[in-house]
């Protein structure tokens, strides 16, 4: 049985009867006749009319008023909501848009470019045309603790125009990139190492003058763009990156991990426009802001004008690099298969029977190999490691990870490596593995976790999972906090509480309720994290789970040496392409120890191992030194070795240094001076290796001038003038040039002398885009931060809305049922039809 109003005011009536629900269930509900219905309605409306008339007449008058406000906040909100989406769409088009299709209207099994030569200031729509067709094949050697990659780029263009491809790509944090060649059909063109404007300018004449080129520049030391000019329409261009770096050893496990796509980076700070304008200042006040952060952060300097074929994010006061740092992500369903695709194998010469290998990352197949040349190991010691279905989307980083046979754990190695009568040395030392157990102290630990847009999917999941495990592994003795941030920080206690059953329970329950949304705040996080009291004889260690996407590394970094005091900072990586730079770099400048979780089968082990770290006393004050061949007694002075800073040692975690230094050089030592609370002048711990003993290798020397200029890096974020930061960017050139590297001042260009696109044909220039990480909410790639107010257009229609929702609530339950209705003379029963 149904209740059908037919009154001309039927809108005004049905909110009577919606709010009058004890009033009219007879006619719902009792199974009589219309009539019947009728007359006991009408004398019920009468009895009522004449109560609300000289009882509620107030009521029913305000009443009238709310609902009219309702009717306009909801209103309101509507259009506020379509406006902010709106302009949201817009902007991701407007920045070099021009083509023929917009976000909304993309159909899986499509790969499109953002088309160019549009003018943004007119065009309102955002369009793309089809795009350039990307895959990878890397080839990666390992030897002993050197890791040697390949990495080729194809670009085909698969349009009838000439195209210049734009590809932002990442890189392990500590790669040494060397080399590039540009592959045109049977031509190799190598490249070479310039300053970084210079590389610039040479490509930008060959690409204005029609040759083929390619630039590759370095924004982040994980992060990079390769530039590739005039792809003939139907032709593919390949291009060839060649690195170097050191494989990381923890607790009994060699591990390497090659990057393939990027998690979408939040950028703090007020934005400023394509022309260097801020959006919201006067342009020579947004020059001058702009002028003093490059300064401020010599290590993210921006460099030349924004074109068309950048980011979807726009440089703000905090990150003024945003845009070369934001490339565009796009959903793995949305692309065909025949592009975004990678081929990856491994040969793993370890120097040591190994026990298994694994990947969490991908399937694999692995066959040992014999070595085919004199210097490699016997038998069964080297390994090809394979993708076990050939190819992979690039949508989440390769990780492998190998254990060596039992009783061939490594405690030491030494490799050394001559170039132009120059000796270089790589050492790494195992610290003990048991230390006394009264050396423990009571720990304060602090979690922090990352509840940020990003973290959305997967990546939250596995961050609550292991803050949970976390919290259950805390001892009777131990004390804790939990702090939570977005766009805020919220803690959870004022003030750390001791690890009680109560205190505990309370956590998880908070943590269960936990949601990724939001932006990355991280800097009053990290306040948070390092104040409060301090507890005597507590020792006071922050867990810091994220993903790190973040664009202000810089800063954050400085941040943390700044606040640090005697706090320990342990960062966990979470999600399948994490920013692996901040993590690590982070817990260096933390003194602490960083860890990868890309899937929720690791939180376990993973955690476990940290745990035991976090457990065992800490090796500080380390020490390296060399010993003169001449006298074994007396120093040598000409050694320089890096990291400048020789991180602390936790359980499982080896000392590794590179060192560069003369003949006279016979062995090097190790030294600790504090184990846990206790500490002395003289070493509690020491080592000494002898230099005759080393194993060659190569690539030493690459990887020397890299940590060089990472150390000369970070003395600049702290450097008091612009003079200083402009002596050390010449260094920075110097080893840069001398070592062949890419730098944040150097970059590789090649050129190919002949002039191939006509003078009458235009060169499209666009982005080319990254897979949305594996696990990661697709809203990262659809709300890109603009210049546009869509977000408070956002933001404020939705607050309208709730605010609506509020008035509505408040009208049904807010007063009796006779004080909502209105003052009505009476109620138009006649016009009610009851249907059976």
């Amino acid at each position: 049985m149904g209740l059908l109003l037919a009154d001309n005011n039927c809108v005004t009536e049905q909110r009577c009867y919606w709010g009058a629900k004890k009033y009219t269930a007879p006619l719902y509900t009792l199974n009589k006749s219309v009539k019947q219905q009728k007359t006991q309605s009408e004398d019920r409306a009468k009895n009522y009319t004449k109560t609300s008339t000289q009882e509620w007449g107030w009521w029913a008058g305000r009443g009238w008023w709310t609902a009219r406000a309702q009717d306009a906040l909801m209103a309101v909100a509507v259009l506020l909501l379509l406006s902010g989406y709106s302009f949201s769409a817009m902007a991701v088009s407007e920045r070099g848009a021009a083509g023929e299709m917009t976000l909304d209207q993309v159909e899986s099994g499509r790969l499109l470019w953002k088309a160019s030569g549009a003018d943004s200031s007119t065009s309102s729509i955002v369009r793309y045309k089809p795009a350039t067709l990307l895959e990878e094949e890397v080839a990666i050697r390992v030897s002993g603790l050197i890791l040697t990659a390949t990495l080729k780029q194809r670009f085909k263009n698969d349009t009838a125009e000439w195209l210049e491809a734009v590809y932002a790509f990442p890189l392990p944090e500590n790669a040494a990139l060397y080399k590039m060649d540009m592959q045109i059909g049977e031509r190799r063109i190598k490249g070479v190492v310039k300053e970084k404007q210079q590389a610039k300018k040479i490509y930008q004449q060959a690409k204005k003058t029609g040759k083929k080129a390619a630039l590759v520049e370095q924004h982040r030391p994980n992060l990079f763009t390769n530039h590739v000019a005039n792809i003939p329409p139907g032709e593919t261009i390949e291009i060839s990156l060649e690195y170097n770096q050191v494989v990381r050893y923890d607790q009994g496990e060699f591990e390497l991990r090659f990057p393939l796509t990027t998690t979408p980076r939040y950028f703090p700070g007020e934005i400023t426009s394509e022309t260097g304008r801020k959006a919201l200042m006067p342009a020579d006040v947004a020059e001058s802001v702009a002028e003093q952060i490059r300064q401020r952060n010599a290590g993210t300097a921006i460099d030349g004008s924004i074109d068309a074929a950048t980011g979807w994010a726009l440089p703000t006061t905090a990150v003024p690099d945003a845009h070369l740092i934001s490339p565009f992500t796009i959903p793995l369903k949305s692309v065909p298969e025949n592009t975004h695709r990678v081929r990856l194998s491994a040969t793993i010469d370890a120097g040591f029977p190994v026990e298994s290998f694994n990947s969490s990352s991908h399937k694999i197949t692995t066959q040992s190999q014999r070595p085919d040349d004199s210097k490699g190991a016997t038998g069964a010691e080297r390994y090809q490691v394979m993708l076990e279905e050939g190819q992979s989307a690039m949508e989440r980083d390769f990780v492998l990870t190998w254990r060596p046979q039992i009783g061939s754990t490594p405690k030491a190695a030494l490799f050394t490596e001559t170039l132009q009568d120059e000796l270089y040395s790589l050492l790494m030392v195992m610290p003990p593995q048991q230390l006394p157990e009264e050396m423990l102290l009571p720990r304060e630990q602090i979690f922090v976790i990352d509840t940020s847009g990003s973290m959305g999917g997967e990546s939250i999941r596995q961050a609550k999972a292991s803050l949970e495990k976390a919290l259950l592994n805390l001892r009777a003795t131990d004390r804790f906090n939990v702090i939570e941030f977005n766009s805020a920080t919220h803690t959870l206690f004022n003030s750390s509480v001791p690890a009680d059953p109560q205190k505990i329970s309370a956590a998880l329950s908070y943590v269960r309720r936990l949601r990724a949304d939001g932006g990355t705040e991280m800097s009053s996080a990290l306040t948070a994290g390092f104040s409060g009291s301090v507890y005597p004889g507590y020792l006071r260690q922050v867990i810091f789970i994220t993903d790190g996407s973040v664009g202000n590394e810089r800063a954050l970094f400085d941040q943390i040496q700044q606040q640090l005091g005697d706090s320990r900072l342990f960062t966990i990586g979470i999600g399948s392409a994490p920013n692996s730079y901040f993590m690590r770099k982070a817990a260096v400048f933390g003194r602490g120890t960083f860890t990868y979780i890309g899937d929720l089968k690791e939180v376990e082990s993973k955690l476990a191992r940290l745990f035991d770290k976090l457990r065992a006393p800490v090796l500080s004050d380390l020490a390296v030194s060399l010993t003169s061949a001449a006298n074994e007694e007396a120093p040598s002075k000409h050694g320089e070795s890096y990291p400048s800073r020789v991180n602390d040692l936790y359980l499982g975690e080896p000392v590794v240094q590179v060192i560069k230094h003369d003949k006279a050089a016979s062995a090097i030592n190790v030294t600790a001076s504090s184990i846990g609370m206790y500490q002395s002048h003289t070493p509690l711990w020491e080592q000494s290796f002898e230099l005759n003993g080393a194993r060659q290798a190569d690539g030493i020397a690459t990887y020397w001038g890299r940590q060089k200029i990472e150390s000369l890096m970070d003395s600049a974020s702290s450097g008091s003038d612009s003079a200083t930061k402009a002596a050390l960017r010449e260094k920075v050139i110097e080893v840069a040039l001398k070592h062949h590297l890419v730098s944040p001042y150097t970059s590789l260009v090649a050129v190919e002398e002949v002039i191939s696109r006509p003078v009458d044909s235009a060169l499209k220039s666009d982005a080319v885009p990254q897979l949305l990480p594996k696990g990661s909410t697709q809203k990262m790639a659809r709300l890109p931060q603009t210049a546009t107010s869509s977000q408070w257009y956002l933001l404020v229609g939705f607050l309208c809305y709730m605010l609506g929702i509020g008035l509505i609530y408040q009208q049904r339950s807010g007063a009796p049922f006779s004080k909502r209705l209105p003052q009505r003379k009476e109620v138009a029963l006649s016009t009610l039809e009851v249907s059976q």
